[in-house]
C-alpha cells in the first residue's frame, strides 16, 4: 500500500488543482461582477432619485428635482371620503379614527413617492418649510397623532382634530394626491 502513495505524481497532482482553482475563481469573480450589474438595474430607489409632483424646483444638496409624479386621485379621493364621513359623525372616537386614517393615508402618498424611511417621520425630513409651506403644520399634526395613539387616556378636542384634517388634506391637495 506504501507504494501506491509513492507512485503518485504530488507535484502533477498539485498543479493540475492549482490550475483547476484559478480557473475557478476567474469564473466565481466573473460571475459575481455581471450579476451586481444586473442587481444594480433592478435595485429599490436611492434616496435623490424618487419622482414627485407638485413640488418645483429643487431641494439644495439633496438631488430631488421636480420630475413628473402622479397619484391614482380616484384611491385616494375614496380614501378622503371615507375619512370625512368619519369625522361628520362628530364623536370622539370617530374623530380619532379619521385623524388617524388622514395621517396614514398622507404617509402612503409619502411612500408612493418612494420617499425612504421606516417611518412616516423618516420620510418627513426630506421636506423643508420651502419645499412646502404647510411642512410645519403637517409636523404638528403628525405629532398630535402619534400622541393621540401612544398617550393613554389622551382626549382629542374637535377643534384639534379638525383643524389637523385640513392640514392633513391640505398637503394631500399640494402633492396632487386630491383634486
Amino acid at each position: 500500500m506504501i507504494h501506491f502513495f509513492e507512485a503518485i505524481n504530488w507535484e502533477g497532482l498539485y498543479g493540475g488543482f492549482r490550475i483547476a482553482f484559478i480557473v475557478l475563481d476567474v469564473i466565481l469573480f466573473v460571475a459575481t461582477i455581471i450579476y451586481f450589474a444586473k442587481g444594480w438595474e433592478i435595485r429599490p430607489p436611492i434616496e435623490g432619485e424618487f419622482e414627485e409632483e407638485g413640488v418645483e424646483g429643487k431641494k439644495e444638496g439633496s438631488g430631488m428635482e421636480a420630475k413628473p409624479f402622479s397619484f391614482n386621485t380616484a384611491n385616494f379621493a375614496a380614501h378622503w371620503s371615507g375619512i370625512e364621513e368619519k369625522a361628520r359623525e362628530g364623536k370622539a372616537q370617530s374623530l380619532m379614527l379619521a385623524v388617524i386614517s388622514a395621517d396614514n393615508l398622507v404617509d402612503s402618498a409619502l411612500k408612493q413617492m418612494g420617499l425612504p424611511g421606516e417611518h412616516m417621520a423618516d420620510r418627513l425630513q426630506h421636506f423643508t418649510y420651502d419645499d412646502f409651506n404647510q411642512i410645519e403644520d403637517l409636523w404638528r399634526a403628525h405629532k398630535l397623532r402619534n400622541e393621540l395613539v401612544h398617550t393613554p387616556g389622551f382626549e382629542l378636542k374637535k377643534e384639534e382634530a379638525e383643524e389637523m384634517l385640513r392640514v392633513y388634506e391640505s398637503f394631500l391637495r399640494t402633492l396632487r394626491a386630491l383634486k
